[in-house]
């Protein structure tokens, strides 16, 4: 009897013994660095329809694009434990160039937080939310006197112009991206995400204060689909 019990005492110490050490390895971090960059496009709808509108009223040869061409940058830590924090740096931008030049760009830079949704050895879906600041140009020019060689100063005074800006704004973006794991530290897939902008899209003459009172305010644009390439080494 006392020998049973000796083994049950010596049994139960060892199990309380275990309990900590296993409770630290399951709740220890290991951190790392990941990379990610994005190519992606957007659709143009740059918020509201009037805005179009009324660009092409003051400019007949405006013509709205149906999308523009992006690219982004992630850096940040990741853990094993599936999540991950960092900041991001983007910028959109849609040109055509001939004898009549539209450019338009946006650029951005915030934070982003990251949750592996769905993890398997060869697949994962990841799920972001971003917040940070965005600001868009616009530049258009139509030289109807450009004879492909050079034009006069005061050919240049006479011709359609425009080049306006909007003021810094927020944003906040909710994605997904489903990533065929090509290697522990490799993966590349596809992502889509939705951009909300905060505050007033108002257009500003140049870089002046100057704010054009005719053109409506217009958002940034909201959808963004593309590639996705991710670098990450836990350490």
């Amino acid at each position: 009897m006392i020998s049973r019990f000796k083994y049950c005492f010596y049994i139960n110490l060892l199990l309380v013994c275990m309990v900590p050490t296993y409770a630290q390895d399951t709740v220890r971090q290991s951190f790392g660095f990941k990379f990610t960059g994005n190519l992606y496009t957007s659709v143009a709808d740059f918020g509201r329809q009037d805005f179009g509108t009324a660009l092409s009223s003051a400019l007949p040869d405006f013509d709205l694009p149906a999308v523009s061409w992006g690219a982004e940058i992630q850096f940040g830590l990741v853990s094993s434990k599936r999540w991950g924090i960092g900041v991001e740096l983007a910028s959109l931008m849609n040109m055509a160039s001939n004898r009549t030049t539209f450019k338009y760009a946006n650029m951005e830079a915030g934070l982003y937080g990251e949750y592996v949704l769905v993890k398997r050895p060869r697949f994962e879906l990841i799920g972001q939310f971003s917040l940070g600041i965005t600001q868009g140009f616009l530049n258009y020019e139509h030289l109807q006197g450009d004879s492909g060689n050079g034009i006069t100063l005061d050919g240049y005074m006479e011709e359609d112009v425009l080049n306006i800006r909007q003021k810094v704004l927020g944003y906040a973006a909710l994605g997904f991206s489903a990533n065929y794991v090509v290697s522990p530290d490799f993966s590349v897939g596809l992502f889509a995400r939705w951009v909300q902008q905060i505050g007033h899209g108002y257009w500003y003459a140049s870089m002046s204060d100057t704010r054009i009172t005719d053109i409506p305010k217009s958002s940034r644009i909201p959808l963004n689909i593309g590639f996705v390439f991710s670098f990450s080494s836990l350490n």
